[in-house]
């Protein structure tokens, strides 16, 4: 996902169904499930951001998180 692909239109603003589509493929940091809701750590959300938006698997082992 380039940059501008992760640009939006207000804090964190994207179209819901983007999300989960991103989710699926891989493109999104690991979210956390509350309950039966799924959310992202705002601080993750904001260091993928500032990453250039890698992929999942890469943004995870920045972290020193490997599968």
């Amino acid at each position: 996902m380039s940059t501008a692909e992760c640009k939006s239109t207000g804090k964190n603003a994207v179209v819901i169904r983007s999300i989960w589509r991103l989710r699926a493929s891989g493109k999104l940091p690991e979210p956390v499930q509350i309950g039966g809701a799924i959310r992202w750590r705002q601080q993750d959300i904001e260091r993928w951001e500032v990453m250039g938006c890698p992929n999942q698997k890469e943004f995870e082992a920045s972290k020193g998180i490997v599968e």
